[in-house]
């Protein structure tokens, strides 16, 4: 007789969804960096940021981060929706706020954005979890 299908341990399955969203979250937070890098002036003369915002290929960049995104957000895709849509409002948020006070990007708020993407991300993954 052949040996039993052992069964499926629960918390396993939980931790597996755990570190999946954590992947996503991570992929989508710096996504939302490089759309502020792409398509926000930067206005400052002088700092670091020159270097990233000057570059000629932050379009090549961009492209490249998004479909390396939704190869990632193909693992959990529906929680993964709902996760760009609160980093894409952080975003957007950020954003609006640094054109009114700075009048585009600095350095400052490309981490703003890695930084209010992500807790909107794990926010986003916390509460699908919870049931």
């Amino acid at each position: 007789m052949p040996d039993a299908i052992p069964a499926v341990d629960a918390r396993a399955i939980e931790q597996a969804r755990a570190l999946t969203g954590l992947v996503i979250a991570g992929a989508l937070y710096r996504l939302a960096t490089l759309v502020v890098v792409a398509w926000v002036p930067y206005v400052r003369e002088s700092g670091l940021g020159n270097i990233v915002f000057a570059t000629r290929h932050r379009g090549v960049d961009l492209l490249v981060g998004a479909l390396i995104t939704a190869l990632v957000c193909a693992l959990d895709w529906r929680r993964a929706l709902l996760t760009a849509v609160l980093v894409a409002i952080s975003t957007l948020a950020v954003v609006a706020l640094a054109r009114r006070r700075l009048g585009g990007a600095t350095g400052d708020v490309c981490g703003a954005t890695a930084e209010l993407g992500q807790l909107a991300a794990l926010l986003a993954f916390a509460a699908t979890t919870l049931r």
